[in-house]
């Protein structure tokens, strides 16, 4: 069999410099803590580009799992231009490209470098000639992350008031994963919340109080000055300038008649309408309020009224959404199957639901594969609750089921299945069958191929669900060793495979469909629960199919959905999407070709 042949750097840079591109140059490797970044990076390169006149330098950070993820892309010289550009961190980091969903053609690593840093050049373009200004309040979540140092704060609060305001409660948490403050409307709301979640009891003596705002749209901001050291002055002129008329003269009337207890704090949540229709939150927390010297008394006013009479410590923090609304947003057995070892690798939204079914139908030794946390934003299209939040996803979904079926076994596996693939191949040759539902079309290519490595593979599905509801796919692959896998469905049964373009797909190929809601660092693919459960069912019915024998040779077998979300949000569908469900059940096979060079030994 064929698999793809790393090049090392030597290599790689000098097939880059042989490229004679116009728009880089002089590409060498440079150690690599001349990046300056906390990422895990194991090798680093740096090029020129011309870039408004000038020459900016460029840096290439690549990961061990390159070329099987995209390289970080950074603007070395990061005061090179004045004014802020969207998607550029403060270290120069570029993002350039969400991995969710992205197929990488690994057999061609300098094509993948180029192509990344053409894509931050561009971001970089588009933000000094001003045609992504509107990003940089799109991504304000992420851009006040990085303005200090922050304080991480569970929100309950719903960002929504017909008054133009509210107040809520604020209870500091302790716990070493848990967050550092929670923010909630209810009183009583709050302390259930953090007993079921964080196993924290609450006391009333320590509950503290703040403000929720939300600003008009077109809320405009100076976001250079929060670059600097934040003063209540500062956020004083956002909420004055960025409140309707009425609004602003009822809150700051109502504010005047407040005040603040020596040695307490005092907290402010923000709503920010951004461009893309969003909203963005962020909080502030006033602390530390010393008096000048010639003042006295223990009562302070608002650190948000004009004449404060002390100064005040003012600290930004970042909201991890938790109320509903916005998680919603997200959002018979066999006796014969109790000898069979089945693996799971991916314990998502699928993934989670495959392990369930398998138990139901009585398959009671599963291993489950995943080095992810459970966070907020998978709770309402995933198998596990909120008691499991933040903890491993693997040993959330095994404890689950552990729970549920005391008497099956789920063993979890806090890995990464690149690791696994490079160092211990053999532990999946432990098992009758392996199921993939990674929705990382790159691994699962280099998955494909590395099983052909063992001596005796067991069979394999690869399961995947599409956005919007309109379907979802599962395929077998080394079934009684006969021919058809999942590189067979990105193979042009006709001519050579130039672009890897996956023909069991009922989208049209070349759109993106992630979507996000708070920045760079909350994107995802938008379906249902019910969609990842019917695929999940999907999967489970073959893989049944397979461990019984009914199954002899490695169908690819999909379920299809209405289109009418899908079509309303502007995407197309393929032509395989026009097929009757039952064509498609009659073509299961048809997709294998003989172009195949993993399945196949083509060249």
């Amino acid at each position: 069999m064929i698999l793809v042949v790393v090049m090392n750097l030597d290599e790689i840079i000098l097939c880059l410099n042989d490229r004679n591109s116009e728009r880089f140059s002089n590409f060498k490797q440079i150690p690599t803590d001349q990046i300056n970044t906390a990422r895990s990076i194991t090798n680093a390169i740096e090029c020129t580009v011309n870039l408004s006149k000038r020459n900016v330098t460029l840096q290439i950070g690549l990961s061990h799992l390159f070329p099987y993820v995209l390289p970080f892309i950074f603007l070395k010289e990061c005061d090179v231009f004045t004014q802020m550009v969207p998607h550029v961190e403060e270290n120069g980091y570029i993002c350039f490209l969400s991995s969710e969903g992205l197929l990488l053609n690994a057999d061609k690593i300098p094509d993948i470098i180029l192509e990344s840093l053409e894509m931050a050049l561009r971001i970089i373009e588009d933000g000094l000639s001003g045609r992504n200004r509107d990003d940089l309040y799109n991504e304000f979540e992420a851009f006040w992350r990085r303005i200090g140092d922050t304080k991480r704060v569970v929100s309950l609060v719903k960002p929504q008031t017909d008054f133009g305001y509210k107040s809520f409660f604020v209870w500091t948490v302790s716990g070493q994963h848990n967050p550092q403050l929670l923010f909630c409307d209810d009183k009583e709301d709050g302390k259930r919340y953090a007993k079921q979640v964080f196993s924290v009891d609450l006391p009333d003596s320590n509950v503290e109080g703040g403000y929720f705002l939300i600003l008009r749209p077109g809320t405009h901001i100076k976001l250079e000055q929060l670059r600097e050291k934040l003063t209540p002055k500062i956020i004083r002129h956002i909420v004055q300038n960025n409140l309707s008329g009425s609004i602003r003269k009822r809150f700051f009337k109502h504010i005047k008649k407040q005040t603040v207890s020596h040695g307490k704090k005092e907290y402010l949540l923000l709503g920010v309408p951004q461009p893309d229709g969003n909203i963005s939150l962020v909080g502030i927390e006033f602390n530390d309020f010393r008096l000048h010297s010639n003042k006295k008394g223990s009562q302070l006013k608002h650190p948000l009224d004009e004449s404060l009479g002390y100064t005040v410590n003012v600290v930004p923090l970042t909201i991890e959404r938790h109320y509903q609304d916005h998680l919603v947003l997200r959002t018979g057995g066999d006796i014969g199957f109790t000898g069979k070892k089945v693996i799971v690798l991916g314990a998502g939204a699928i993934g989670s639901r495959i392990v369930g079914e398998l138990i139901h139908a009585g398959v009671s030794d599963v291993a489950i594969v995943d080095n992810d946390i459970i966070t907020a934003d998978n709770l309402y299209r995933h198998e596990v609750g909120v008691i499991y939040l933040y903890q491993n996803k693997a040993k959330a979904v095994s404890a689950h089921f552990k729970f549920k079926y005391p008497l099956a076994k789920v063993l979890p596996l806090n890995k990464n299945v690149y690791d696994i693939l490079m160092d211990k191949l053999d532990i999946l040759e432990k098992f009758d069958l392996i199921i993939s539902a990674l929705g990382n079309p790159t691994m699962e290519m280099l998955l494909n191929r590395k099983l052909r490595d063992l001596e005796k593979p067991p069979p394999i599905i690869f399961t995947w669900v599409e956005p919007l509801g309109i379907g979802g796919h599962a395929i077998a692959s080394l079934n009684n060793n006969r021919a058809g896998c999942y590189e067979c469905l990105h193979t042009n049964p006709v001519g050579p495979t130039e672009e890897f373009i996956n023909r069991a797909s009922f989208a049209a190929p070349r759109q993106t469909f992630t979507k996000t809601v708070a920045g760079c660092g909350t994107q995802f693919t938008p379906y249902g629960s019910l969609d990842a459960l019917q695929t999940a069912i999907l999967a489970t019915r073959l893989a049944i199919d397979i461990m019984i024998g009914k199954e002899l040779y490695n169908p690819l077998v999909s379920w299809k959905g209405e289109p009418s979300k899908f079509l309303e949000a502007g995407f197309a569908l393929s032509d395989r999407h026009k097929l009757s469900q039952e064509y498609l059940i009659e073509t299961r096979y048809k997709y294998i070709t003989g172009r195949c060079k993993t399945c196949s030994g083509e060249e």
